[in-house]
This record gives structure tokens, C-alpha cells and sequence, in this order.
């Protein structure tokens, strides 16, 4: 599950990318082998997962165990089709359930995922959802819990459903917001339907509502249930929707349209989700459900990063002033409410303000195709911190309070000194694996709490957690409040020979990129299934023979009687 490794689009389900293709142990080895590369060099890694719906229903193993159990059928008897695939599966019934927070446990734990992105999640209700975010929590609270909470039509109750609108049900599970999509560029089911930044009136309130949020839209409680997004592998790329709304855009006009429509989402409260290649004004030319289109569509054109370099290198501003500033990751609603305002919503253009005691910054969005005046924006003592002005209009003269056409601008002033809180102190926790896969340190405020990371990995070696000294005299407590410098140590336990069931489950999970036996010993197969202790065949054998030969003796006797 996931995209396709040389193409980065076209979603696979095959072994097409293994180094041995016909060795399914190679499957499993060299999936451990990437999970840990990638958070060798510091990323997470997100797993899509489609537990909604199968292939096809009556020849699978769910409908072969128990037929008519796991899936959802019609008043008439009909196979339910929300999904649009011709079958739903019944999340709500126990062992569906079980299946699916089982199965996201077992990914979770053998090859430490750092999150799942559900499929329709709509499809699926709202204790499954909320039983799997529960299993997480217990290995790791940070594990991303994601999915597309559309309500689909389905036989199961409105309450039920894990959608946005039940999304106050499900605590700490994040949904796409479709809202800011669509008010941005438009409805993704009409390829010529403008938003905001291509040319559709009224849409600034409905966009300043979701950029603080989306506080009062669907069913969200925090901000942190909310992927803010305008592009994804499903749908038209920005860049093909920008050219279905704007034909007659000129070069300049579509990249600097795209920008201001990229950088919303960065700008935005919640979680920012970016398309791959959204930041070079990726292409599928016009193909908007490319999952079964060949290379020539969803391949990377490598050439773009440098034709669009104006708009890769604004979009690396926006991600370091993301990172650096915490007001554009604000952690609640009341958060929200204190430290934003909005100070424009109309004539194509808006202006929100965020403030704390530190910094204070101004952000207008002007989506008219001429420049803009914006007398509500009070700018007195601020600097242009950033915007996607290209290198034709460098020498171009504005008037104070005024601003490009299809613009982006970031203005920031800092607190004075009298305004200033004081600096929190912060220290470095550093995490010393031992020889184990590489755990980043973290910087934690005084009087705070360091976030547990996700278990390092050793080969040979079970993780036993971390320590204080390198003698692992105390283990360290992850509730404890940081009040000094600290180096943790972690401690690794040797991985125990038992029986040849015991070793073939721990090879599974190995991923040292050699054969799970090499080196080992292979256990001595006898001519019975070993399904108890050697000994056990043995005496079932002798006792075989025994009643035979009675029985023969028996025999025999009566034969010699006739």
C-alpha cells in the first residue's frame, strides 16, 4: 500500500520493487530495511491503509469464513456500495473491528510506523476509528491517526459514521478539509468551478474561517483534527485546475496564482498537507484520477524544480517560517481565538493578524489580477518578512498599504522589549541508542515534559528503554519534568534462541538485509507435523503399534478357532 516508489503516483499493491521478487521474505525484510532508512534521516512515515472496502466481495476470505458477516448489504440483499466499489465492509460488526485494530496494531508494532492515512474513512464508525487510536496511544501517542471522513452513503447510522461531522467523537483522528480545498480553487467535481484565487466572489470569509481552523465548520473540537490541503493524488493537480479555470492566464499569472494557492495551507491553523512536486507546479495534464495511468502521467518531470525555482524557493521560506513560528501552529481553539484576528474578509483579498508577546505578524492574501490597496491592514513599524513577488516585478513601485496582484504577503514586528515575555528555558534531551537506529534529540521547555520517541531499533536485540546512566541504574520516566541537561541510554537485551517456531517468528521480524537463517541452524524436520513436543509423536506412534498387534493377536486366535 502506498505510491509507487518510481513514479511517486500510481498506487501499487505488488512486489514489483523488491531486490529478490520471488522470495516473499524479502518482502518483509526490506520494508523494515526502509521504514528504519527513513527514520535513520528524520522522517516519519505514513501508511495509506483501505480497510472499507475488497476487491471483490464473495470470492474473498471474509465472505469464504463467514459469508454475509463482514460486509454491509442493501434493504433488498444487495451488497452495500458507498465506496463506490462495489462492496462496503461492516467496521461496526466485532470481528470486522477486531480485523482492522489488529491489523493497524501489527503494523504499528513490527515495523514501526509512524502513521495511517484511512481510505474512506467515512465508510468505517466511530468506535473502530476510536479502538485504533486507543491501540496507538499504547505504543506511541504521537502515531498520526488521518483519513478521509467524507459522509458516503452506507447503511449505517449518521452518528455512526467516522466523518467530519462526528469528528467531536473521535479525539486526536484528523480529517482532510474539503472545505478549504474547494474554497480555495474551486469544486474538485467541476473542472472549470473557481475558488478564491481563480476568479470566484464571496469566497473570502468562507477561506479566513478555515485558515483559523475551521473552528464552527463540520464537527472539530482542535485544530489538530484538521488537514488543511488544496491538492492531492486524487483530482486535478492545482496546476491542471488553474488551467481549466484560467485558460487565458499568462505564464506569470498561473505560477503566481498557484503560489498564493500553495501557500494557504502553510499559512494556515491545523496540519498542512502539500502534494508531492505541488511546490514545481506538478502536471498530470488534466488526467484527475491518474491511479491506473501509465508513467508519461505520474512521473516526476525533474525539469520543472528549476523552470518554477521562484516557486520551490518561496516554498522554502514558508516551510522554515512554519517550523520556527508557533503561532502558525497554534495548539486549540481558545489559542486561536487570543492570538488571530481577522481584519479583512471581502473584495477579494484577506488580511488576519497573529500576535503573542514575542511577535506579531501580518498576513494579506489579495487575489484580484490588479494591485491592491489595503487600508486595514496597519502596518506601522513591520517589515516585509517574505511574499511571492518573481524577479519581473522586483522594480515594481507600490504605494504604502499596497500590495502585487495574486499575492501572498508576510509582514512580521517584533515585540518591544517592555512587551516581551520572559524566555523560557530550554534544554536538550539527547537520546544515546547504543549502537541502535538513530533517535533525534529533542529541546524541552523548563518544568516541561520530553515526548517519548518511537523505540529504536538494534539487530540481534530487543529495546529494554531508556536510562539515565550508562550503567542502567534508573529508567527513565517520561512524565518526569525536564529541569536540566539530559542524555538518555538505551538498553538493549540479546534476542533469546528458543524453539523453531519462537525463531522463525523473530527472522520475520529481522531486517539486517541478510537471509532470516542465515548462520542459524535449521530445526530437523521429521516425518510427522511437530504440533507438541518430539517425544509426544513418538509415544502416539508406539502406542499405534501396540493396539495393532493386539488386534492382530485377537486375530489370529479366532482364526485358528474356526
Amino acid at each position: 500500500m502506498g505510491e509507487n516508489l518510481a513514479n511517486n503516483s500510481a498506487t501499487i499493491y505488488s512486489k514489483s520493487y523488491l531486490s529478490q521478487s520471488t522470495n516473499p521474505e524479502t518482502r518483509i525484510i526490506e520494508m523494515k530495511q526502509m521504514v528504519q532508512g527513513l527514520h535513520d534521516n528524520g522522517l516519519r512515515v505514513i501508511m495509506d491503509v483501505v480497510y472499507n472496502h475488497v476487491f471483490e466481495a464473495s470470492s474473498h476470505a471474509f465472505n469464504q469464513t463467514v459469508p454475509g458477516y463482514y460486509f454491509r448489504y442493501d434493504e433488498n440483499g444487495n451488497l452495500a456500495n458507498g465506496t463506490g466499489v462495489g462492496n462496503d465492509t461492516a467496521s461496526e460488526r466485532k470481528m470486522m473491528s477486531k480485523y482492522i485494530v489488529d491489523s493497524v496494531k501489527y503494523w504499528a508494532e513490527t515495523y514501526h510506523l509512524d502513521g495511517f492515512r484511512f481510505d474512506l474513512m467515512g465508510i468505517l464508525d466511530v468506535d473502530t476509528m476510536n479502538a485504533v487510536r486507543a491501540e496507538m496511544n499504547k505504543i506511541d501517542p504521537s502515531i498520526i491517526i488521518l483519513g478521509e471522513g467524507w459522509d458516503m452513503g452506507t447503511p449505517l447510522a449518521s452518528e455512526k459514521k467516522a466523518t467530519q461531522k462526528n469528528a467531536a467523537q473521535m479525539p486526536a483522528i484528523a480529517h482532510f478539509n474539503d472545505s478549504l480545498r474547494d474554497g480555495v480553487k474551486g469544486s474538485v467535481f467541476e473542472e472549470t468551478a473557481p475558488g478564491f484565487i481563480n476568479g470566484k466572489d464571496d469566497m473570502e470569509k468562507i477561506v479566513a474561517q478555515n485558515i483559523t481552523g475551521a473552528n464552527g465548520l463540520e464537527g472539530y473540537i482542535a485544530p489538530d483534527q484538521v488537514i488543511q490541503y488544496v491538492e492531492a493524488h486524487d483530482n486535478l493537480t492545482l496546476f491542471d485546475k488553474l488551467s481549466f479555470t484560467n485558460p487565458e492566464d499568462t505564464d506569470e499569472q498561473r505560477l503566481k496564482r498557484h503560489m498564493l494557492g500553495t501557500s494557504i495551507p502553510l499559512l494556515s491553523q491545523g496540519i498542512t498537507f502539500i502534494h508531492a512536486g505541488q511546490e514545481f507546479l506538478r502536471t498530470k495534464g488534466g488526467d484527475e484520477n491518474s491511479y491506473k495511468s501509465p508513467d508519461s502521467v505520474n512521473q516526476f518531470d525533474w525539469s520543472r524544480p528549476e523552470t518554477y525555482k521562484e516557486s520551490v524557493n518561496f516554498f522554502k521560506k514558508l516551510v522554515k517560517l512554519r517550523k520556527e513560528e508557533p503561532l502558525f501552529r497554534l495548539q486549540s481553539y481558545e489559542e486561536i481565538a487570543e492570538k488571530t484576528t481577522i481584519e479583512q474578509s471581502e473584495d477579494n483579498v484577506i488580511v488576519y493578524r497573529l500576535k503573542d508577546g514575542t511577535n506579531e505578524y501580518v498576513v494579506i492574501l489579495n487575489a484580484n489580477d490588479t494591485k491592491k490597496e489595503v487600508t486595514s491592514a496597519a502596518l506601522t513599524d513591520f517589515e516585509l518578512l517574505l511574499d511571492n513577488r518573481l524577479e519581473s516585478e522586483k522594480q515594481e513601485k507600490l504605494a504604502s498599504n499596497e500590495v502585487l496582484p495574486l499575492s501572498v504577503s508576510v509582514y512580521k514586528k517584533e515585540a518591544s522589549e517592555q512587551e516581551k515575555p520572559e524566555t523560557a528555558v530550554q534544554y536538550d534531551v539527547v537520546f544515546d541508542s547504543n549502537g541502535g537506529s538513530k533517535v533525534p534529540s529533542q529541546k524541552v521547555s523548563e518544568n516541561e515534559k520530553a515526548v517519548k520517541p518511537v523505540d529504536p531499533t538494534k539487530d540481534g536485540y530487543d529495546f529494554a528503554g531508556w536510562f539515565m546512566e550508562k550503567e542502567f541504574t534508573n529508567a527513565f520516566d517520561f512524565d518526569s519534568l525536564i529541569t536540566e541537561k539530559l542524555t538518555l541510554y538505551a538498553k538493549w537485551e540479546k534476542q533469546q534462541e528458543s524453539t523453531a517456531s519462537q525463531e522463525k517468528t523473530d527472522n520475520t521480524n529481522q531486517a539486517d538485509g541478510q537471509s532470516p537463517d542465515k548462520g542459524k541452524e535449521k530445526p530437523v524436520i521429521g516425518f510427522l507435523p511437530k504440533t507438541g513436543e518430539q517425544h509426544t509423536a513418538y509415544l502416539m506412534m508406539g502406542g499405534i503399534v501396540l493396539v495393532a498387534a493386539v488386534c492382530f493377536i485377537i486375530y489370529t486366535k479366532r482364526k485358528k478357532h474356526c
